[in-house]
């Protein structure tokens, strides 16, 4: 539940934030980002083969705002309420595409962001915090863009 931006994932370099980093952040796994400044250079890992951390792609948590360099110059979003996440592309799946199933979001203010599996469970039996979330009646946020 959110809006999403159809950006080109080949034109963004960088991002810089601040908010709840360095990690991403999934429905039932909200602890460990820790809040400060954070920067990371565009890279694209496969779970279980490539070691790159921080991850570049994914939800990200109690964001003040988010820059991304690009080609074509800087996007930033700002969040006046911190209970929204940023979504930064879909991150990709291991070899056996177990881990994730998940919506090609692009650049996203969401509301609600989806649970992350493990090797054994998938993740309706993952306990509580993994559950879907239904949405009723009107949600309304505030986003502000700036592009220079």
């Amino acid at each position: 539940m959110g809006v999403m931006f159809d950006y080109p994932e080949g034109k963004v370099k960088s991002k810089s934030w601040v908010g709840d980093g360095p990690y991403r952040v999934w429905k039932n796994r909200m602890q460990g980002p820790q809040y400060g400044y954070w920067h990371n250079d565009y890279n694209d890992p496969i779970p279980g083969e490539s070691w790159i951390y921080p991850e570049f792609k994914g939800y990200f948590s109690n964001i003040d705002w988010l820059q991304l360099t690009t080609d074509e110059g800087k996007i930033s979003i700002s969040l006046p309420n911190r209970d929204k996440f940023i979504g930064v592309y879909q991150p990709r799946d291991g070899r056996d595409h177990i881990l994730y199933t998940l919506p090609e979001t692009g650049i996203s203010v969401l509301d609600v962001i989806p649970a992350v599996r493990n090797k054994v469970n998938t993740t309706d039996l993952n306990g509580p915090s993994a559950q879907p979330v239904w949405a009723n009646g009107t949600i309304e946020s505030e986003v502000l863009l700036k592009f220079e």
